[in-house]
């Protein structure tokens, strides 16, 4: 795109008048080696490079890509350069560092690349001069022709270091903004939403197609332009031709009517002879041919220009004196051909001088003409000498340092330009028998070819960019409407789904895409509920059983032992869920018991945790205690034994707080131990009423295994 729109080589005008071509494709290549890799910009860099030498070949619409751009300078280093700053990009970024630190290295492999690509440029190019040189010259070629082809090759490549600075600027400034660009993006990679990365995306791409239109635009515009210049220029041409056959068939008529008659010219008055020939001379034939308008037109016969617009071309002179050697060779092209052809020629010419005085420095712009004539012509010679002594010092033989004021050591800059010539012959007979020939050229600077492309391109240009954005536009509303809103409409409904309400129903729908997506998380969810009805019931069932068992377990017959009136006991569990961890329990100790003496046994505990967990835990240490407290040891020593049974394999850490007692209801007298639990009350005597009985025998059971001490 950048090179059909004639940005790949851009020229920088500095106010002195030096030129630097910033070579605006190796930004483009650097972005995609630093974003996509070594090989991407290898690759890059080779399709840019034949993009570029094909369209010098094709269309080149600028001097520098006319003469320099040849494969090596455009595949081949292109290519190099591609695969040189992914390699170095990579290299100096491979420890992801710092954002300050990561652009200070990019801008240090843009400076050596820009610098790199530049000498390789310009070598190459003297290297094909010199090459192209000795193969048309041979042996003959001078010292002199060599440093006037050096010099004319350096003016028309413009200033190298400008060239290497500006290219590093806007390498540097591309790819840093890319590198800052790609990691923002990647820090927020997946957290934005589908709109925000289609808008992204659908922006880069209405972006290069209003970038490949316009070149496209700018192509055919040019092309159709270059097609216009051609058919002006054949038929002013043939015009021209058809005009001096016509002058010359007139004078022979006259002369052979002048001989019938034996009317003797000498003899005519001036007056008479002017009224005579006057209507068939072409002395006005160029008249109305305006250099602004129609370009610069040159007739010349037998190697001498005969008529010209152009005071460059003065009448009369030889035109090998005054013709560049381009411009003999676009003549000779166009006349082999019939087609109009490309030449090279430097513009006006700028001087900058220095004042050794004061220092300063000034600029002007000599005044020249569209088509200078060949620097190597003693008229070209002394005009540039014109040019460049500006003020010529009041003594010759005092140096020009020492007088103030003095301008020193000139420097003359010329802007090379396109231009498009066509030419064509008529072969004529003189009066005496012989025949010659009139070549008849035309020439227009680009500017003059091209002077209806700026508005076609602008009204192109905003056109394409009108429809561009319309059909971004659409395109986005289109894929909000289409697909974004039904995303998020399965995505609302999913999220309540998530949150628990199994009786969502997707709905969006619209697409046959859409409908399958709906259809199936619908159906998901209909198997899921009915997959967890049937585990709830499944559930329920079993901790119905399982509630059954825990209640079986614990005693539930009162009075429990009817033949002891000794004591009268009562109890209940009342669990939060179906099945719980809290627990009682009594029974009688030893076998000697009767109505009148005898031991009773009971507990009161609570297991941590609720549910299956702790009903398996409770029932584990339900069944411990009262072994051991029915087992004849001391209740101490009984407890410090059930605790050290519940704490092995007890990896989940649960425990069990509990408050376990032993009473001799032949005596009234009890032992009790509490094991981390509430204190009990109790009521000891008529005396002292009802009290808590807070004595600690040791922590809960089932954490540490340590020893519990009972109180009576």
């Amino acid at each position: 795109v950048l090179t059909f729109t004639q940005l790949g080589f851009f020229a920088v005008t500095m106010p002195s008048g030096e030129i630097g071509y910033v070579v605006v494709l190796l930004p483009v290549i650097g972005l995609g080696a630093l974003l996509l890799g070594t090989f991407a910009g290898l690759s890059l860099g080779l399709a840019v490079g034949a993009v570029l030498f094909v369209h010098s070949k094709l269309l080149p619409l600028d001097h520098f890509e006319l003469e320099f751009v040849t494969p090596l300078t455009s595949i081949v280093m292109l290519g190099l350069s591609g695969l040189i700053l992914g390699a170095l990009f990579g290299f100096a970024l491979r420890n992801n560092p710092s954002a300050v630190r990561g652009a200070v290295y990019i801008i240090i492999v843009s400076i050596i690349v820009s610098w790199a690509y530049s000498i390789g440029f310009i070598i190459n190019v003297f290297l094909t001069t010199i090459v192209d040189i000795v193969q048309t010259y041979g042996d003959t070629v001078s010292g002199e022709l060599l440093n006037e082809l050096a010099g004319t090759t350096t003016n028309r490549l413009g200033n190298l270091t400008l060239q290497a600075r500006f290219t590093a600027i806007l390498l540097a400034a591309v790819c840093v903004l890319g590198n800052v660009v790609a990691r923002k993006v990647l820090a927020h990679e997946g957290s934005l939403g589908l709109r925000t990365v289609f808008g992204a995306w659908l922006a880069v791409a209405v972006g290069l197609a209003f970038m490949a239109m316009s070149a496209v635009s700018f192509a055919a515009s040019t092309v159709s332009e270059i097609q216009d210049a051609e058919r002006t220029m054949k038929s002013e041409v043939n015009y021209l031709c058809d005009q001096l056959s016509e002058n010359n068939d007139q004078l022979m008529m006259l002369n052979a009517f002048l001989d019938n008659a034996n009317i003797d010219m000498m003899t005519l008055s001036d007056e008479a002879f002017n009224n005579l020939v006057g209507v068939m001379s072409s002395d006005t034939i160029l008249d109305g041919y305006s250099k602004e308008t129609k370009g610069t037109v040159i007739i010349t016969t037998v190697g001498q220009i005969f008529k010209s617009n152009d005071p460059a071309y003065n009448s009369f002179e030889q035109a090998d004196r005054v013709f560049s050697a381009d411009l003999e060779a676009a003549i000779a092209k166009s006349l082999a051909t019939k087609r109009i052809q490309r030449l090279v020629y430097d513009g006006p010419a700028t001087t900058k001088t220095d004042d050794p005085t004061t220092g300063a420095s000034s600029s002007s712009t000599a005044v020249t003409e569209d088509f200078p004539a060949s620097s190597d012509t003693p008229e070209a010679a002394a005009s540039t000498s014109s040019t460049v002594a500006e003020n010529p010092p009041a003594d010759s033989s005092t140096s020009a340092a020492t007088q103030p004021g003095t301008v020193t050591a000139p420097i003359v800059y010329q802007r090379p330009y396109i231009a498009y010539l066509y030419a064509d012959q008529i072969q004529v007979e003189s009066t005496e028998g012989s025949t010659g020939d009139y070549t008849v050229i035309m020439m227009q600077p680009s500017s003059l070819v091209f002077a209806k492309r700026g508005t076609v391109m602008l009204s192109a240009t905003l056109s394409s960019l009108g429809l561009m954005l319309s059909v971004g536009a659409i395109v986005f509303l289109l894929l909000n409407r289409v697909v974004a809103r039904r995303i998020d409409e399965e995505n609302q409904a999913l999220e309540r789904i998530t949150a628990g309400n199994l009786n969502v129903h997707a709905q969006a729908g619209g697409t046959r895409e859409f409908e399958s997506l709906t259809n199936g998380i619908n159906t998901t969810v209909d198997a899921l509920r009915g997959l967890i009805d049937e585990a709830e019931s499944r559930m329920d069932a079993e901790l119905a059983t399982a509630k059954a068992i825990q209640e079986a377990a614990l005693p539930r017959t009162f009075p429990p032992f009817p033949d002891i009136g000794k004591f009268d006991i009562y109890a209940s569990m009342q669990a939060a869920r179906q099945v719980g961890g809290d627990f009682y329990d009594f029974f009688l100790i030893g076998e000697d018991c009767s109505a009148h003496s005898g031991k009773l046994g009971f507990v009161v505990a609570d297991v941590s945790g609720k549910g299956v967990p702790g009903a398996l835990f409770m029932m584990k240490s339900k069944a411990l205690i009262r072994d051991y407290m029915c087992s004849g040891l001391e209740l101490g020593e009984a407890i410090t034994e059930a605790n050290r049974q519940i704490c092995i394999g007890n990896d989940k850490g649960m425990f069990v707080t509990g408050w376990m007692g032993v009473l001799d209801y032949g005596t009234g007298h009890m032992d009790y131990v509490n094991a981390g639990h509430n204190p009990p009350l109790a009521w000891l005597h008529t005396t002292y009423g009802w009290q808590w009985l807070k004595d600690k025998s040791g922590p809960m059971l089932g954490l540490f295994d340590v020893d519990y001490r009972a109180h009576s």
